[in-house]
């Protein structure tokens, strides 16, 4: 039975507004002008149309349901500012959006216009309409209704926006949308497509982008409170150019959805690595799902899986859009600026023929949540628990010693954050790194604030709290940064304080961002409990000292607190019951005056088992197992470092000395034990790591626990998590050498 698409929605026309590059600079630039206006690109549903006709199969009939000619009820023209991105050497030039478009005007004036949607079809149909204005509402009238729903076949894929009364706290919805909610079997075949952001300005709680699982939960639990969108049989969510919520109701009423990412990358990473947020990437996303969801009849897959793969080329396009931009060339004929859509690209990425065209090769994951089931709804998700069962942990462990966890990670999609040097797959780590990283770039790209912002780290001895908010701050490629570190222990007056603050001033004089670590802040050398506190209210809050002689101006900086008597904020902030404090005693050291300056904190994990299990009795999303995963991917970073190895390098290493690495119950100094360990083995570059490599036993014993050398010598205890002894004959080690038992001695 053949299958007819129709498309229907408004024309855009994007005034693109463009002044050649000077001869005597090269440089190119746009303006406003209105006498200049050198071309004209018609998005909306006239690229919709062409985009479709193009990637579609030839057998199925597209249809238009606007006028071919400009006709005023029909069109938006938006008025779009662009610049130059590059020259190419053909002489094309390669343009981004500088701005994002503004309505010119609506339809030539402030009137509402209902068109009545009428399909003469019957045979299926895939209906696209592409309704982004309030003003031009499509209604479907009692007659056409049953028309519609009289085969499981026909869809609605509908581009649409959602309005927000903040004085009322009422939200609106397009005519059509209200239709079809009033329609049970046209709901359960009605696919919505919003950009999260719509959600958001609609005052629903969707924080920006720190981990994929916190999107993915506050964002179903936003469509299940919209009266409109719990209705609908498919409600795609998307996440910038990084990933796409599907949510699905089902027959019994019930919801399931399915998280479609980019597992390196979270929402706005894309957009923000390429200075450039395109247009008609949502239109090309629709068109794509569109043209997917037109072999329903096939039979091989469900609605579901045609969906979802639709969104994964739909996304690899859009990031081709935004990466790439579009090109702009003169026509030779009537010397008009054309504006060219890279359908040639597109189409290539749906016929996987990528290579030419795609700048990463970063495979797109999926996941389905149960968010329904109260049990999971009722704790944190954790997308690497889920993919990561305990009885694979092992071997994925391993493998990530000596495959890297980027080469294994492409089968499972687990979240992984890097900023420089520093990597994160835990979900409540990856969320504060995002969260300090997002408040320390706004601190610096906003010069009106004078004062210091302050931020917390905590973490066992070790565990790479300084390192985390160098690795953060040094990607972020700012320019006269400096980094300062004071150890508040070893400081013995309040004269040495100030000192360190003339240092600071200094160098904000200078021009420099001072980057000031405050080592130990929650300890004192002398007797006075929390002695400091009270002498950083002042320099925080108001950005100035008194130091004996006048008030001083500290100036722009970033204040890094680092614990040294508190492992955790959760610690932190429970003062009062871990340090027995009374109230009265609380207040005069000014310790709640001091928490609430805090802008953000990270709690950073450590590599023993106790790191992780402190968070986690604390109610944290911190998995026990974190510490495994961190051990993991440290112990990769340094061998390579050591071994002189690639990142894509396969590391040669024994697997007793990998799962002592691994599976040993402490490391007496955190990371900088395994490194300590890794800097002393006896190594030649790119050479098997075996036992003979090894420092002897009194050596070890320094820095981690003793069970390292039974798992080495396979005589440790059944008891030991996550492994069994072996049956092979291991090589042992004694205090100066190895050697392999021989069998009856």
């Amino acid at each position: 039975m053949k299958t007819n698409i129709y498309i229907g929605g408004e024309k855009n026309i994007d005034t693109i507004l463009f002044n050649p590059p000077l001869k005597s600079t090269n440089e190119a630039s746009f303006e406003i002008i209105s006498d200049v206006i050198l071309g004209e690109f018609h998005s909306g549903v006239v690229l919709l149309y062409e985009l479709l006709s193009r990637i579609s199969d030839p057998s199925i009939d597209i249809h238009q349901l606007y006028e071919d000619d400009d006709n005023e009820l029909n069109n938006i023209q938006t008025f779009s500012q662009w610049e130059v991105k590059d020259v190419k050497s053909n002489g094309n030039y390669e343009i981004v959006l500088k701005n994002d478009s503004k309505i010119k005007n609506i339809m030539g004036n402030n009137n509402e216009k209902t068109i009545n949607l009428i399909i003469s079809s019957n045979d299926p149909f895939i209906c696209i309409l592409n309704n982004r204005s309030m003003k031009v509402n499509y209604s479907i009238n009692n007659a056409e209704i049953a028309k519609y729903d009289s085969f499981d076949e026909n869809w609605f894929i509908i581009r649409t926006i959602m309005a927000y009364n903040t004085e009322k706290n009422e939200h609106d919805v397009t005519s059509l949308i209200k239709d079809i909610k009033n329609n049970d079997k046209l709901c359960k075949q009605t696919i919505v497509l919003l950009p999260v952001d719509n959600l958001r300005i609609c005052n629903y709680d969707i924080e920006q982008g720190l981990s994929w699982e916190k999107l993915a939960f506050q964002t179903y639990n936003s469509i299940l409170c919209s009266e409109y969108l719990r209705m609908m049989g498919f409600v795609v969510i998307t996440f910038g150019h990084e990933g796409c919520l599907v949510v699905h109701k089902n027959d019994d009423g019930s919801h399931n959805c399915e998280l479609i990412y980019y597992p390196f990358k979270i929402e706005g990473d894309i957009t923000q690595a390429a200075k450039n947020s395109g247009f008609a990437n949502l239109l090309t996303l629709q068109t794509i799902i569109a043209k997917f969801l037109s072999e329903i009849n096939n039979g091989s897959l469900d609605v579901m899986e045609l969906l979802c793969k639709g969104i994964k080329y739909g996304l690899k396009a859009m990031r081709k859009l935004v990466i790439t931009g579009y090109n702009i060339s003169k026509n030779d004929t009537d010397a008009k600026w054309v504006v060219n859509y890279p359908f040639d690209d597109i189409t290539k990425i749906i016929n996987e023929n990528s290579e030419e065209c795609c700048e990463s090769q970063e495979s797109i994951s999926s996941i389905v949540f149960d968010f329904a089931n109260t049990q999971i709804r009722n704790k944190s998700i954790s997308i690497r628990e889920i993919m990561i069962p305990n009885d694979s942990l092992k071997t994925i462990l391993e493998n990530i010693v000596r495959k890297g966890f980027s080469k294994i990670n492409e089968d499972m999609g687990i979240p992984l954050l890097m900023y420089g040097k520093l990597k994160s797959i835990d979900r409540t780590e990856i969320e504060h790194l995002r969260n300090v990283y997002h408040i320390i770039d706004n601190y610096m790209n906003k010069s009106n604030i004078k004062e210091p912002i302050s931020l917390c780290v905590f973490g066992t001895p070790g565990s790479g709290k300084s390192t985390s908010i160098r690795e953060i701050i040094t990607c972020m490629q700012k320019n006269n940064v400096n980094f300062l570190e004071f150890n508040l222990s070893q400081m013995n007056d309040v004269k040495e304080l100030h000192n360190a603050f003339h240092t600071i001033r200094d160098i904000g004089i200078q021009g420099n961002m001072p980057v000031v670590f405050w080592d130990e802040f929650d300890v004192s050398k002398t007797n006075d409990k929390f002695l400091w506190f009270k002498h950083f209210l002042a320099p925080i809050q108001d950005g100035k000292f008194f130091d004996g002689h006048a008030f001083r101006y500290i100036g722009r900086s970033i204040f890094v607190f680092a614990g040294g008597v508190f492992s955790s904020m959760d610690e932190f902030q429970n003062i009062k019951t871990n340090c027995n404090i009374g109230d009265p005693e609380l207040k005069e050291l000014k310790i709640p005056d001091f928490q609430s300056r805090i802008k953000g904190f990270i709690d950073v994990i450590g590599l023993n088992p106790d790191d992780c299990n402190i968070k986690c009795n604390k109610g944290m999303h911190c998995s026990r197992r974190s510490y495994l995963f961190r051990r993991a991917i440290l112990l990769r970073d340094f061998l390579e470092k050591k071994l002189e190895l690639n990142q894509n390098d396969i590391i040669p290493i024994a697997q007793n000395i990998l799962y002592a690495f691994l599976f040993a119950k402490e490391y007496k100094y955190g990371s900088r034990s395994l490194k300590t360990i890794i800097d002393m083995c006896n190594i030649k570059p790119r050479s098997p790591f075996t036992i003979s490599c090894l420092q002897e036993i009194s050596a070890l014993k320094l820095y981690v626990s003793e069970d390292f050398i039974d798992i080495l010598n396979d005589t440790y205890d059944d008891n030991i998590q996550y492994i069994k002894k072996s049956k092979l004959k291991m090589p042992c080690i004694t205090n100066s050498h190895a050697y392999v038992p021989i069998s009856g001695t």
